[in-house]
């Protein structure tokens, strides 16, 4: 029975308790760990256990009072969720560990190195009965919950976005980094099949990347998502309507 299914006719005092384990101490990972330690003073958490393969993790384990393991299948029997935030290329080994484990998942983006692998892990999920979330945020933010565009008539979106401090030397890694938000929210608002994709202004200098994606739907839809590496961190989001029917949008948040 799955975390949700436990809880789903609890009130939040009667809630049960969730055992997490976070697999994968890098910068993300990190970064959940401090929010769910966070969240403990509100909501029933157990931090339960940090998974990572650098034996330098095991002293920020032991810091904050969680048990360190070197591997998922040295993990305790009783994790109820688990936060994977390792390299893309071992999301599929690890989430399938944990799947057949019975473990729900909380997976950093992207889901997999490929789209089979995704397939086979959202499968599995099912087949399992278990919550498979991934973690594209930004929908969510509220400055987007609260100003979403009607996209009834034809629309240009350009998104801006740019960040320091990661290491991105190619345009894949552009894609995998910065602009997997940016086309998660247009997944969110529009929620149709492209018609093209064409790279444009594609430039390196020193250790810097930026590019410029251009997609175009059938219905008139263009989308522009501007990425850069090595720049100060922002993302601005801008929406005009061909037929001037409608007031232009325009959004900035805090990257993430």
């Amino acid at each position: 029975m799955s975390v949700m299914q436990r809880t789903a006719a609890l009130t939040a005092d009667q809630l049960a308790p969730v055992s997490v384990a976070f697999i994968g101490l890098g910068r993300q990972g990190a970064r959940h760990l401090t929010c769910a330690k966070q969240m403990c003073w509100n909501v029933n958490l157990i931090l339960a256990a940090v998974v990572d393969t650098d034996p330098r993790c095991a002293e920020h384990a032991e810091r904050l009072g969680i048990p360190f393991f070197s591997d998922v299948d040295l993990l305790p029997a009783q994790i109820d969720a688990a936060i994977v935030a390792t390299p893309t290329c071992t999301h599929l080994n690890v989430g399938r560990r944990l799947l057949e484990r019975d473990v729900d998942l909380l997976v950093e983006k992207p889901v997999a190195s490929g789209l089979s692998e995704t397939r086979f892990l959202v499968s599995l999920a099912e087949q399992r009965e278990r919550i498979f979330q991934v973690g594209y945020l930004e929908r969510y933010h509220r400055a987007f919950r609260a100003s979403t565009p009607d996209f009834s008539a034809p629309a240009r979106i350009a998104s801006h976005r740019s960040t320091r401090g990661n290491t991105i030397s190619n345009v894949e890694e552009l894609v995998l980094e910065l602009m997997i938000h940016d086309l998660d929210m247009l997944a969110t608002w529009l929620d149709r099949t492209p018609l093209s994709f064409e790279w444009t202004n594609i430039e390196r200098y020193g250790k810097s990347v930026s590019a410029t994606l251009d997609i175009r739907f059938s219905d008139g839809h263009h989308a522009q998502l501007v990425a850069q590496s090595e720049h100060p961190v922002h993302c601005t989001w801008s929406v005009w309507y061909e037929r001037n029917c409608q007031k232009p949008l325009s959004l900035k948040v805090r990257a993430t």
